[in-house]
């Protein structure tokens, strides 16, 4: 399963290392930075037509600015937004599975029931975001901080949660707990 896992991200991952592949992606956060149909720009792109064309999966956007833009409903499993600034962005209903996030700004975010599962979060500043109904489960939240912000519903299930800051959060109803151990037969 692993294997699997690390062989489709590399697949969707190799698409945007094509001069094709960048010319769509620039100009696609372009269009999202000016409100534009950013999709259109995806179209020609592999696999795109499995996702309803809203497909950054595995897209390079590592230090990319992309304040206030509307992703929802986007798949952007595997995608790097490492120290990415994601103010006031709109993430409701995206996928962000396996994202890499360490360092981004998400203050002000909209991510409610968003998908993060397995997600890098290290050292994101999540400050009074609205996370209501998200899923982190499996995620790593270590030195994330997600001060004020709103956090109702959300599965922190199997999180990791190493001096992650929650003052002042609104945690009513969040699912919490670590996975369960394997059963062993007795002996």
């Amino acid at each position: 399963m692993l294997d699997e896992t690390r062989q489709r991200e590399r697949r969707l991952r190799e698409r945007w290392l094509t001069e094709r592949g960048r010319a769509a992606l620039d100009a696609a956060l372009t269009a999202l930075r000016t409100g534009g149909d950013w999709r259109a720009h995806l179209v020609d792109l592999p696999e795109v037509a499995d996702t309803d064309g809203r497909d950054l999966r595995a897209a390079p956007c590592a230090g990319r600015d992309l304040t206030g833009v509307d992703l929802s409903g986007a798949e952007l499993e595997f995608a790097d937004l490492s120290a990415a600034r994601l103010g006031d962005a709109v993430l409701r209903n995206a996928s962000l599975a396996h994202a890499k996030l360490p360092g981004a700004d998400l203050t002000g975010a909209d991510a409610s029931g968003a998908l993060l599962a397995m997600a890098d979060l290290t050292g994101a500043t999540v400050v009074a975001a609205t996370l209501r109904g998200t899923a982190f489960t499996g995620a790593d939240l270590t030195g994330a901080d997600f001060s004020r912000s709103d956090l109702t519903g959300a599965s922190l299930f199997g999180a990791t949660l190493h001096g992650t800051r929650f003052e002042d959060a609104v945690l009513d109803d969040v699912r919490r707990g670590g996975f369960a151990a394997p059963s062993t037969p007795d002996s």
